[in-house]
């Protein structure tokens, strides 16, 4: 209980309160490690001034706090009760859930609540807020903002995490009446609706079998027009809506060409799809709107979970990796630092006045200029390992398409690679000069060829850690191939897969 320590100066201000509207239905209850006040209010009355007064009181700015406020409000109508809810969380200092070198998982900690007497709201600070705030891209832009001098209001869906003194909201954004709800929090505890800039991050990718359209749309594009409507019935001034979009969305580029903004595009498969229908709702929103298509970020430790796979494929030498369905020098991926990322973004968001002048509903896709091959990735992961040269080659793609579908067949849909990962292969070669023409002073400062030793050396010091961050199974092969035992002659284990 080390973490409730020092709640006892908070809670002279707090039972009193409670005691006195317990008959309107207010309860307290503490919850180890986070402290939980939760306000049960049947006729919907006094919730948000509720809201208001237990979140300055358990808050305070550039302390140890670890708080969550959760709000229950019940509402019933034709004899049938209806439960919304949304928490805010105030966490101890801390990294964001992005594993380090050592790959050390985050958690909350044995903090100590400290004595404060200030909301933590930093006056004269501009408000950013940053959804998917618990993700890769979430968090790192959250603390790039935070440092930059704004004050930075996460909002997180599945979890609360211990992310050092910003607030994280706990909504469901894919729930209108949770996103206006967590509008009127920040309202009451902020005392403003003015928003320097919203960075839409939160979303939905995965890697399963069979991607669901339905749950795609609600995540990428219900999310978005949620939060674009309740801006507007709230009364909300904000000075620019960014939401990441993904380079995916790009139709293949030509053999040497590169892709403009305004190149073909294409929804052939439920990722994109569901991208381009939420970049449609931007032009019709009355704020101003910039689309950022996401290239491939990678960190230093990898938290890219295809290069991570080319990793454990190639030290294994495992057979998947010596066939590439298409063009394997022609076709790959833009890539781009998380370090450079966050700094392409801040310059978006200190920009935000001039950019909207410019084009009120500006798109850049970001990134290294042209593509980086899957042939020079496997070479340069090969030559990290000291083992010079990796020899691949290039199948057709329909080959490929049938050969990751029979490989699902046999494995219940758990092969590494589906059929429609490898039918959005292609060319994702980018020219970037919009952007460089709109932000001169920016450089890049990482490249991924040149990462890649530093990735490989990652996964050498601890194995285990980061297979297990990327979701890679087969460890006792991969140190086998870190030793340098040749795999190659057993190709791909379905038994290890399943």
């Amino acid at each position: 209980m080390n973490h409730l320590r020092g709640l006892s100066s908070h809670l002279p201000a707090i039972v009193p309160f409670i005691d006195k509207v317990r008959s309107g239905g207010l309860s307290y209850e503490v919850q180890s490690p986070l402290v939980s006040a939760r306000v049960f209010d049947p006729m919907g009355g006094a919730l948000r001034s509720y809201a208001g007064l237990i979140s300055s009181t358990l808050s305070c700015s550039g302390s140890d706090v670890i708080g969550s406020l959760a709000l229950s409000n019940k509402m019933s109508a034709s004899g049938k009760a209806a439960s919304k809810s949304a928490s805010m969380v105030i966490a101890a200092s801390s990294d964001c859930p992005v594993f380090t070198r050592k790959f050390i998982a985050p958690s909350l900690s044995e903090s100590v609540v400290k004595d404060c007497s200030e909301p933590s709201v930093s006056v004269g600070r501009k408000i950013a807020i940053v959804t998917g705030a618990s993700g890769r891209l979430g968090c790192p832009l959250l603390k790039r903002l935070k440092d930059a001098g704004y004050t930075v209001i996460g909002i997180e869906r599945s979890r609360s995490a211990d992310f050092g003194d910003h607030v994280i909201l706990k909504a469901d954004l894919s729930d209108k009446v949770e996103v206006e709800g967590v509008l009127d929090f920040i309202e009451k505890t902020y005392g403003t609706r003015e928003i320097a800039t919203v960075v839409h991050s939160a979303g939905k990718y995965g890697l399963e079998y069979s991607p669901i359209l339905s749950e795609y749309r609600s995540a990428n594009v219900e999310t978005t027009r949620n939060l674009l409507n309740a801006f507007e019935k709230k009364g909300f001034k904000v000075g620019q809506f960014i939401l990441f979009s993904s380079q995916t969305v790009y139709a293949s580029a030509s053999p040497g060409g590169l892709l403009l903004e305004g190149d073909s595009t294409r929804e052939d498969y439920v990722y994109p799809q569901t991208k381009m229908e939420a970049e449609r709702l931007l032009p019709y929103a009355p704020i101003n709107t910039v689309i950022i298509r996401v290239p491939s970020v990678y960190s230093d430790d990898c938290m890219n979970d295809g290069i991570a796979k080319t990793i454990d494929l190639v030290t294994r030498q495992d057979v998947l990796a010596r066939m590439y369905p298409g063009d394997q020098h022609e076709n790959g991926w833009s890539y781009m630092h998380l370090d450079d990322f966050t700094r392409a973004i801040l310059c978006v968001v200190d920009e935000r006045e001039r950019l909207a002048e410019e084009n009120p509903h500006a798109i850049f896709h970001i990134g290294e200029e042209g593509c980086t091959s899957q042939y020079a990735i496997q070479q340069a992961v090969s030559q990290a390992l000291g083992r010079g040269g990796f020899i691949s080659i290039s199948i057709p793609l329909f080959v490929g398409v049938l050969g990751a579908e029979f490989m699902d067949k046999m494995t219940g849909g758990r092969a590494p690679v589906h059929a429609w990962m490898v039918w959005a292969l292609g060319r994702g070669a980018i020219d970037t000069s919009l952007f460089k023409g709109k932000f001169p002073k920016y450089k890049l400062e990482h490249s991924i060829l040149d990462t890649i030793p530093t990735m490989v050396q990652a996964a050498k010091d601890n194995p285990q850690a980061f297979l297990d961050f990327h979701r890679i199974r087969d460890v006792e092969g991969f140190v086998k191939g870190l030793k340098g035992e040749d795999e190659s002659s057993k190709g791909p284990r379905i038994e290890e897969i399943a």
